[in-house]
């Protein structure tokens, strides 16, 4: 009788004794008939039975974990108006406390950079400084770049008159 290896394809198996020693009695049931398949339909058949009793502890432990957890809404008690000026009231002094906080780190950080509008409103010259920019007496033209572009031909370039 040929020896087949049973090969973990994915997961772990905890109990590959008893997968084993379950596949064997099989094997020796079938002797001389074709027992692929009937070796394969026992390892699924014990495998779906153990893998139902390993997910039903799986979920009874994570039941029990979540039973012991309060859910958020019991914890404490109604919220009546009373209760909830006192909240709002504590809640509106942390956030302006944590804005009085922010305003001074910002005060002892110095004067931060002018955006561009503060820059145009102080400094009246900036509003024509750039005007400038745009006069073409400034371009300097490399010509020794254009030197070898006379002998060029337009013959020497592929062109398709059917594009236009």
């Amino acid at each position: 009788m040929p020896k087949y290896s049973i090969i973990i394809t994915s997961g772990k198996l905890s109990d590959l004794e008893g997968l084993n020693r379950h596949v064997l009695e099989e094997a020796e049931g079938s002797i001389g008939m074709a027992m692929i398949y009937t070796l394969v339909s026992c390892m699924e058949d014990w495998l779906s039975k153990n893998c139902k009793s390993m997910e039903d502890a799986k979920a009874s432990k994570k039941e029990s974990t979540e039973n012991k957890e309060v859910p958020i809404s019991l914890r404490g008690g109604p919220v009546t108006r009373e209760s909830f000026a006192v909240w709002n009231e504590k809640y509106l002094g942390e956030l302006w406390q944590a804005a009085m906080l922010r305003d001074k780190k910002i005060a002892e950080a110095g004067p931060s950079k002018l955006t561009g509008r503060q820059l145009f409103e102080h400094n009246k010259a900036l509003v024509t400084s750039d005007a400038t920019y745009g006069d073409e007496a400034d371009i300097v033209v490399n010509e020794v770049l254009f030197e070898g572009l006379d002998d060029l031909e337009v013959d020497d370039f592929e062109y398709d008159d059917e594009s236009e």
